[in-house]
């Protein structure tokens, strides 16, 4: 179980690094700052945007049943709001080929070769 958990530790961290810093790869430095406040928020509106469908289902699901909730209704929101997540992956698709370039020393090799 501690494997698992690093390892899931890790990618996430992986991934957070990385997507903060292809979504800072076109941001020029004077608005840098700008972009860390608007990053920052749509952070944390994601992360309350998944609180509340999660809460929300659990409610309809007490609503429906009429009686206390089950471990069935919290799988069911957490693969709800799992599915959902997985959503946000449409948006690294549609990226072009040589998106965050410039970071990540291609862009350098690639000048060099022209």
């Amino acid at each position: 179980m501690m494997g698992v958990l690093l390892l899931g530790g890790v990618l996430r961290s992986v991934f957070f690094t990385g997507s903060n810093a292809l979504g800072y790869a076109d941001i020029s430095d004077d608005e840098a700052s700008r972009a860390t406040a608007i990053v920052a928020v749509a952070q944390q509106l994601s992360v309350a945007f998944g609180v509340a469908v999660a809460g929300g289902l659990l409610e309809l699901s007490t609503r429906l049943h009429g009686n206390a909730l089950s471990p069935v209704d919290f799988q069911l929101a957490f693969v709800v709001v799992g599915v959902l997540s997985a959503f946000a992956s449409i948006v690294y698709f549609r990226l072009p080929a040589d998106a965050g370039s410039n970071v990540s020393g291609h862009g350098a090799l690639a000048a060099s070769k022209e």
